[in-house]
């Protein structure tokens, strides 16, 4: 089964598109994908970048962000303690804990993560990541 987790970007992008677009071959492993889906954490990122206002755009859409994405075909995986454990032993320098939590989900549902990232891409190898794809 391929697949597919969402950083919190790619969610974004992809169920708003007025904030960005997709490349082409995020989309396409998208679309070849049989199971795509989001960390909860990525909930957490977006509610908590609407709160501060570093994320206007999405203030009107942020509480139907569950049900859009099960509407899309994206699952929502709980954050597991396995999870939490993994990003916090990460031998990542790496301090952003999105970003920790995310790669730890992607290692541990052996998923290809979705991000335009360029350091959880750069670092897709030391993190034991099957892959980044973006553009």
């Amino acid at each position: 089964m391929r697949r597919v987790l969402l950083d919190t970007n790619a969610l974004l992008y992809l169920l708003s598109p007025s904030l960005g677009t997709l490349p082409e071959a995020a989309r396409n492993a998208i679309e070849g994908a049989e199971y795509v889906f989001i960390s909860g954490i990525s909930l957490f990122e977006i509610g908590q970048k609407v709160r501060v206002g570093k994320l206007p755009i999405a203030e009107s859409v942020v509480r139907a962000l569950p049900e859009t994405a099960a509407q899309s075909g994206i699952h929502v995986v709980a954050v597991s303690p396995s999870v939490l454990l993994e990003a916090s032993l990460l031998q990542w320098a790496h301090r952003d804990p999105f970003d920790r939590i995310i790669a730890a989900t992607a290692k541990e549902e052996n998923a290809v993560l979705i991000s335009s990232d360029v350091v959880l891409s750069r670092d897709a190898d030391v993190l034991g990541l099957r892959g980044v794809i973006w553009g």
